[in-house]
């Protein structure tokens, strides 16, 4: 058999598909209880998460608790991501 005629292989392309199966694909987030945090896309959730730790710094609390804030947050704000966002900012400045 030519070797393209393998790609189309049944057992190759089973095999490929239970690896990709078989991967966690957010294992960290379903430890934890934040639907909203886990809903937006990649970069708006580390954006918040970052505004969100560097809130928790100032505020003098634990940084584990920062997937738990950012939840609450969002939460306050309806799972509007910009007006979270602003919220934890404007927590800042006035502290």
């Amino acid at each position: 058999a030519l070797p393209i005629l393998n790609l189309l292989d049944p057992v190759r392309s089973n095999k490929f598909n239970k690896i990709s199966a078989d991967m966690p694909q957010s294992a960290p987030s379903s430890s934890r209880d934040t639907p909203l945090l886990d809903q937006l896309p990649p970069l708006r959730r580390a954006q918040l998460l970052q505004v969100t730790l560097r809130h928790i710094k100032v505020a003098g609390g634990l940084e584990t608790d920062k997937f738990k804030k950012a939840e609450e947050f969002l939460n306050v704000k309806g799972g509007d991501y910009e007006q979270a966002f602003h919220y934890i900012k404007g927590l800042d400045q006035a502290a």
